[in-house]
C-alpha cells in the first residue's frame, strides 16, 4: 500500500474509533492484517463456542482457518462439505455462542454500523444473544456519514455479494440495485446500529487494508 493511503486510512480510522467508543462500542485500529488477526484471536479464549457470519473479510484475514486450528468449539458453517441441516443447526446455535464474528458492510465515520443480510443469521446474533460480538472491517468500508454507508452497503457490497454467490438477480446483470422481488435477492434485512445498549458487548476492529466487498 502507498504511504499516502496508509496515512489517510489511519487518520480516518482513528476518528471513527473515537466515534464508535462514544456510542458504547469498543473499537481499535490495527494497521496490518497479521496484527489484526492476532489481536482478534487473543480476544477468543480457549474452549469458547464461536459462531460467525458469512464474510469475505474474515476469510481474507485468515481468521476462520486460524480458528480451525484452535482449541475452540467452532460452529463452522462455512465448510464446503457441511450438510445443509448441520449448517442450519450451526446458525441457530450461533445465537447463543460465547463469541460471534462478522464483517461489516459499511460504517460511518461518526460511528454507526450498516448491515444487509439475506436470512438474518448474521445480523440476529450481532443484535442479541452471544456474550461478545467481534466485528471486523477494512478501512475501505468507512464512509463519511450514514447515508453514504447505506449507499455503499446496498449499491456496492450487495451486488458484488450477489455476484459472488452466483445469484441471477437484476443487480448481477447491471451492477446496481433494482430493489427487486427476485427469489435470489440477498438483501432482505437492512440493519443500522446507532449505539450499543450494553458497553463492552460489541467490539469493532478496523484494519488499515482494503478488505471484503
Amino acid at each position: 500500500m502507498n504511504t499516502e493511503r496508509a496515512w489517510f486510512w489511519s487518520r480516518l480510522a482513528e476518528r471513527t474509533v473515537e466515534a464508535l467508543r462514544d456510542r458504547q462500542i469498543e473499537a481499535s485500529y490495527r494497521p496490518g492484517l497479521e496484527e489484526a488477526r492476532e489481536y482478534i484471536l487473543s480476544r477468543i479464549p480457549e474452549g469458547a463456542t464461536v459462531g460467525y457470519g458469512g464474510s469475505r473479510t474474515l476469510v481474507e484475514l485468515g481468521l476462520i482457518e486460524a480458528l480451525r486450528q484452535r482449541k475452540v468449539e467452532l460452529l463452522d458453517r462455512g465448510r464446503s462439505d457441511l450438510p445443509a441441516a448441520t449448517r442450519s443447526d450451526y446458525e441457530r446455535r450461533a445465537l447463543t455462542a460465547d463469541i460471534f464474528l462478522s464483517g461489516i458492510n459499511a460504517l460511518s465515520a461518526d460511528g454507526r454500523l450498516g448491515f444487509i443480510d439475506c436470512y438474518g443469521n448474521r445480523v440476529a446474533p450481532i443484535l442479541f444473544g452471544p456474550a461478545r460480538v467481534l466485528l471486523v472491517a477494512g478501512a475501505n468500508k468507512i464512509e463519511p456519514d450514514l447515508s453514504a454507508a447505506l449507499y455503499r452497503a446496498k449499491e456496492v457490497a450487495a451486488p458484488m455479494n450477489a455476484y459472488r454467490l452466483a445469484r441471477r438477480t437484476p443487480c448481477t446483470q447491471s451492477g446496481r440495485c433494482h430493489d427487486c422481488r427476485h427469489e435470489g435477492r440477498i438483501c432482505s434485512y437492512t440493519v443500522i446500529i446507532d449505539r450499543a445498549p450494553r458497553p463492552g458487548r460489541l467490539e469493532v476492529v478496523l484494519v488499515g487494508e482494503a478488505l471484503g466487498l
